[in-house]
């Protein structure tokens, strides 16, 4: 397995979900608080998402790093 590709692909995503809570985050706050929480929620979904990928992709730099060339798995 291509480790170093695999990582790529989410911090990709990493960032393309960085730049949702950015847009979210420039969004006007909503008038009723039923709509805060919700746009709260929102955040901290997409906050968790983005936590998510930079943790696995890290995982996967390290595992790429440890490979050997005749140790490569299909």
């Amino acid at each position: 397995m291509d480790f170093l590709a695999w990582s790529k692909t989410y911090w990709d995503e990493a960032a393309r979900v960085r730049q949702k809570i950015e847009a979210v985050r420039r969004e006007p706050l909503p008038r009723s608080k039923d709509e805060q929480l919700l746009q709260q929620r929102r955040l901290a979904l997409l906050q968790g998402m983005y936590q998510d990928c930079r943790y696995v992709a890290r995982i996967l730099e390290r595992k790429a790093g440890k490979e050997k060339p005749w140790q490569k798995t299909i």
